[in-house]
């Protein structure tokens, strides 16, 4: 089944992580992927496995935090393929520092990466599909700290993922009158390399509060979530916040 076949998808953070299985996913349902980060060298390597396995993919440099960065892959993919069908933001970084020991430098540059970075790239692929009357779709990545604070995570952190949270709702009404779709995931507590570092003792308290199965979420689990977004299974599902996090929060 090619539920994909030709769409252009673009994934920011798409070469490690929940993004990378991402892209995978799309790439074996007949989409051309670009895997887009900072590290160009990583994405254009994961990009010509994925290629080597048979699939359509591209490795593609971009700095979220660089409005320029943004705007001419933008105009790069459009100007290839003449539109871009789905974005999936999975650019960001995550912290762990406590609420008295953030400082306004870390302060900005999460919420530069995380916030500004999804909002921008978001503002200008809405204007791409505009331009080429695309019916796209953006799926963002928020947190189960957008609801609940800073805990496990910095609040700097927590606060760049609920930024995410409304500039998802705001999207989601803005793209609608243009057909567009825009919804996020809120995953709780997942196995990644980003939460790998996290002290052990932090994590077996985590691991307590989580009721569906007493244990971290898996990768595969928020990338499926992305696809069902990014399907025309979910055509009428808009301005959504899909909490992904074995009950540990419900809203």
């Amino acid at each position: 089944m090619n539920e994909f076949l030709d769409k252009v998808v673009l994934i920011t953070g798409g070469n490690q992580g929940i993004g990378s299985i991402a892209a995978k996913k799309f790439c074996k349902e007949g989409a051309h992927c670009f895997i887009a980060s900072q590290f160009l060298d990583k994405c254009e390597a994961y990009a010509a496995q994925l290629s080597a396995d048979g699939y359509m993919a591209t490795g593609a440099y971009v700095d979220v935090t660089d409005s320029e960065s943004v705007k001419k892959l933008v105009i790069e993919i459009e100007n290839r393929f003449g539109h871009i069908d789905i974005l999936i933001n999975m650019a960001g970084i995550c912290t762990t520092t406590k609420f008295n020991e953030v400082t306004p430098e870390q302060w900005n540059k999460v919420m530069n990466v995380n916030a500004f970075g999804t909002f921008y790239i978001t503002q200008q692929v809405i204007e791409s599909m505009k331009r080429t009357d695309t019916k796209g779709v953006i799926v963002n990545a928020a947190s189960i700290a957008a609801k609940t604070g800073a805990g496990a995570v910095g609040v700097d952190y927590s606060a760049s993922k609920a930024s995410i949270v409304n500039i998802t709702i705001s999207a989601a009404t803005y793209g609608a009158r243009y057909g567009i779709r825009v919804n996020a995931v809120a995953p709780g507590p997942i196995a990644t390399d980003m939460t790998s570092v996290w002290d052990t003792g932090m994590c077996e308290k985590l691991v307590k509060t989580i009721p569906l199965g007493r244990t971290f979420g898996k990768a595969e689990d928020v990338a499926e979530a992305i696809v069902f977004l990014a399907s025309p299974k979910a055509k009428y599902i808009s301005g959504e916040i899909l909490d992904i996090n074995g009950a540990a929060y419900c809203d």
